[in-house]
């Protein structure tokens, strides 16, 4: 999510359980267009890297996470920004 806040670029992303979704896990998410996609993926499998294709971006300036999220990214970031600020002046 975090990825689209500064240009508004939507997400929609596939196949990851709600546990996964809000677990703490060492992961990376890349960003690779589809015309290099093909040999990302190559070169991860040739370096023995293992990787998941999660999902894509899109122009709906919507983060969505299957049938667990679907917000507008402005509504994310401003949560994402301005959650630990509010819970501070409680």
């Amino acid at each position: 999510s975090r990825m689209g806040f500064k240009n508004s670029v939507g997400c929609y992303l596939r196949g990851i359980s709600e546990d996964l979704l809000f677990s703490e896990n060492l992961s990376f998410v890349v960003e690779v267009s589809k015309e290099k996609s093909g040999s990302f993926q190559e070169t991860l499998k040739e370096n023995k890297t293992p990787f998941s294709f999660v999902g894509e971006t899109n122009n709906t300036n919507k983060v969505v996470f299957d049938n667990h999220i679907d917000v507008n990214i402005s509504l994310a970031k401003d949560i994402w920004v301005n959650s630990l600020r509010e819970r501070l002046q409680s």
